[in-house]
């Protein structure tokens, strides 16, 4: 490969890669704009199962155990989410119920309050929905389709422990979409990552706001110089 071609193919790759960013750009400039008038499920962990197979494997003591540690922090996780949240709506509900979410199957889902009370939500609220999650982050989301059609996060060792938000395919979105990164949340304090979430998404809508007005401002200069 002569330099001459090696340049267009280095100029074609930063181009392409520009255009990325700028894509992800707006579409968390949208997603952002949408959060704010919609609902954020936040996903706790769903014990039963877990329970149920320690018990019959005779850790009745250690089922036990687990399930009120999980309970507690799922405690902890509403409380914090009461009093240091308050970008948008918030509800729960549990992992267990993830594969009836995605369907959009939204009668089989447990949605819980912060005192992980049942409660309803309207069809309208559902439509705009966004999850939270204690897991990994990425810079870029890596998706795959499965075997029968749906999509996946690829995982991968460049994610660190974080509190993330997702689509309603459960698939992280990337930064620069607020994300607070955590060496275990247990350690951090979940209430301090809240905080930080909801500061977060607080600043990010800000900017964004700012940012759609630029873009309007550039596209009525160029609309005006064609």
């Amino acid at each position: 490969m002569t330099k001459f071609h090696f340049l267009i193919v280095a100029l074609s790759i930063l181009f392409t890669s520009c255009q990325a960013k700028r894509l992800r750009t707006l579409e968390n400039l949208d997603r952002i704009a949408v959060l704010k008038s919609g609902i954020l499920l936040v996903r706790l962990r769903d014990m039963e199962d877990r329970k149920e197979q320690l018990i019959e494997l005779g850790y009745k003591k250690k089922a036990e155990e687990e399930s009120a540690a999980a309970v507690a922090n799922n405690l902890s996780i509403g409380k914090s989410f009461k009093e240091h949240f308050d970008f948008c709506q918030t509800a729960f509900v549990y992992d267990s119920d993830g594969p009836q979410l995605k369907a959009g199957q939204f009668a089989r889902v447990r949605f819980l309050d912060a005192d992980l009370q049942p409660i309803q939500l309207s069809d309208q609220l559902l439509k705009n929905y966004f999850v939270a999650d204690f897991e990994r982050s990425y810079a870029e989301s890596v998706v795959t389709d499965t075997a029968d059609g749906a999509q996946r996060t690829a995982a991968g060792s460049s994610g660190v422990p974080a509190l993330v938000i997702k689509d309603a395919n459960l698939i992280p979105i990337p930064k620069p979409f607020p994300q607070v990164p955590m060496l275990g949340y247990q350690n951090k304090g979940i209430a301090k990552a809240v905080d930080e979430l909801n500061q977060k998404l607080h600043h990010y809508l800000l900017k964004s706001e700012k940012a759609k007005i630029k873009l309007q401002l550039k596209e009525k200069k160029k609309n005006l110089s064609s």
